[in-house]
């Protein structure tokens, strides 16, 4: 204990802290296994952050106490300048939990960060360009502006929201307003709910990803349910929701008599309603990680969607990497998707001047997902083909994103289909 203490003096005078008291808190108290602060700086450290300790590294195999915690805490908060909207997110949780900690170091803290129930906004706004390579010549600009809201109930519960201002396409025509004024996300997370390990509870409206690359599921909030995560190596998500509102569709228009005969089409607008879901994650090593993924729709006759999919993602040189997404919609014949993704380097939106290029071939047999909800807005529904894609932060926070398919053709028939290109800038605030 005694070597512990002079550790942590010496670590206070490398802060230049003058007149530390050590009554406000115990630094030899242990931060628990589980702790989420771990994860937190796990993830700050791989995007450079922080460093660890003062060799320069982060023993994550070893509990720390809540003073060491805390002196990584106050490296983060003295390069918080060179972190993205999200990553500032997690430094001001990490110094709202190590508060005390923090203030016994000299490193202050304000009471605006340590304040339950104070709301952070965050916002971005989005201008695209889309040519879809028609006959018709049909092009479209569009811009999108959103407000992201963050807020702490307590020191297990959470909130999170985010509202559309604008998303309209054709600058300036009223008749060609997507949506606006909508509320996409809405929900609470409790960590370790009922005294659970390791586990958090989602409730309210909450975005969904599924598998690595997003081609099944990438959405913009709009999934109205619950979801509970849990595990540690192996993390596993799993809830029940209605999809409808994230598919952008209003539900189907059918009907069922008494003796079961349908009037109408179900699944014809391409929704998916109330639906169980379960993913899991593996880390296999440091590079590797694989996921599988299970959606069904609920049982009965509007059952469009009972969908298996698995996944992985690695590095197989120093700045390259490889994923992959593949499922199987067996509610419409065992309908399959599949992608694959080389990407070389990796764009920081905090780093002006990073970039990274990426190339990809896809095959979307029809009823394989839903276009509404894939991460990549491409042509998804019976199209198979190739894209490569770049992107590049022109300036902190403002990202650039281009991309274009070539050699599209239908998957059914082979025959050719129309090609896409998207340009897009990328502001966050």
């Amino acid at each position: 204990m005694k070597k512990k203490l002079v550790a942590s003096l010496a670590a206070a005078m490398v802060l230049g802290v003058a007149g530390t008291s050590f009554a406000a808190a115990n630094p030899f108290v242990d931060v628990p296994a589980k702790h989420w602060a771990y994860a937190s700086v796990t993830t700050l450290a791989q995007a450079g952050i922080v460093d660890g300790y003062g060799d320069g590294t982060f023993k994550g195999d070893k509990m720390i106490s809540r003073y060491e915690m805390a002196q990584i805490v106050a490296k983060a908060m003295a390069k918080s300048d060179k972190a993205d909207a999200k990553q500032k997110a997690e430094i001001d949780k990490l110094a709202a939990e190590f508060a005390e900690e923090l203030n016994t170091l000299g490193v202050r803290v304000s009471a605006l960060e340590k304040k339950v129930g104070t709301v952070k906004v965050t916002g971005d706004a989005r201008i695209r360009f889309v040519d879809t390579h028609a006959d018709n010549g049909d092009t479209k600009f569009s811009e999108r502006f959103r407000l992201n809201f963050n807020a702490d109930v307590n020191e297990n519960t959470s909130f999170y929201g985010r509202y559309i201002v604008l998303n309209h396409n054709e600058f300036g025509k009223s008749s060609n307003v997507a949506t606006s004024n909508e509320i996409t996300d809405a929900a609470f997370t409790t960590k370790n709910l009922f005294g659970t390990n390791n586990t958090a509870t989602t409730i309210g409206r909450f975005s969904q990803r599924f598998l690595t690359l997003g081609y099944f599921a990438d959405t913009t909030g709009g999934i109205d349910g619950a979801k509970v995560a849990f595990g540690n190596k192996l993390r596993v998500t799993a809830g029940f929701g209605n999809f409808n509102q994230a598919t952008g569709a209003t539900s189907d228009s059918y009907t069922i008599a008494d003796d079961g005969t349908v009037t109408g089409t179900p699944g014809a607008n391409g929704a998916i309603e109330e639906a169980f879901f379960a993913e899991a994650a593996y880390d296999t090593s440091k590079v590797t990680n694989i996921r599988a993924m299970y959606l069904k729709e609920k049982s009965g006759v509007d059952s469009n969607y009972d969908v298996k999919g698995v996944s992985f993602s690695t590095k197989v040189a120093k700045d390259l990497a490889l994923a992959a997404d593949y499922t199987v919609n067996s509610a419409q014949d065992d309908a399959k998707g599949s992608v694959y993704r080389l990407t070389y380097k990796a764009v920081k939106p905090a780093v002006q001047g990073s970039w990274d290029a990426w190339g990809e071939y896809r095959k979307f047999e029809t009823g394989a997902n839903v276009a509404a909800i894939t991460g990549a807005w491409l042509p998804v529904t019976n199209v198979k083909g190739a894209a490569i894609g770049v992107d590049y932060t022109l300036a902190k926070n403002i990202v650039f994103n281009g991309m274009t398919t070539f050699n599209s053709k239908t998957a059914d028939t082979g025959a050719d289909a129309d090609n896409y290109t998207r340009l897009q800038i990328n502001y966050n605030f």
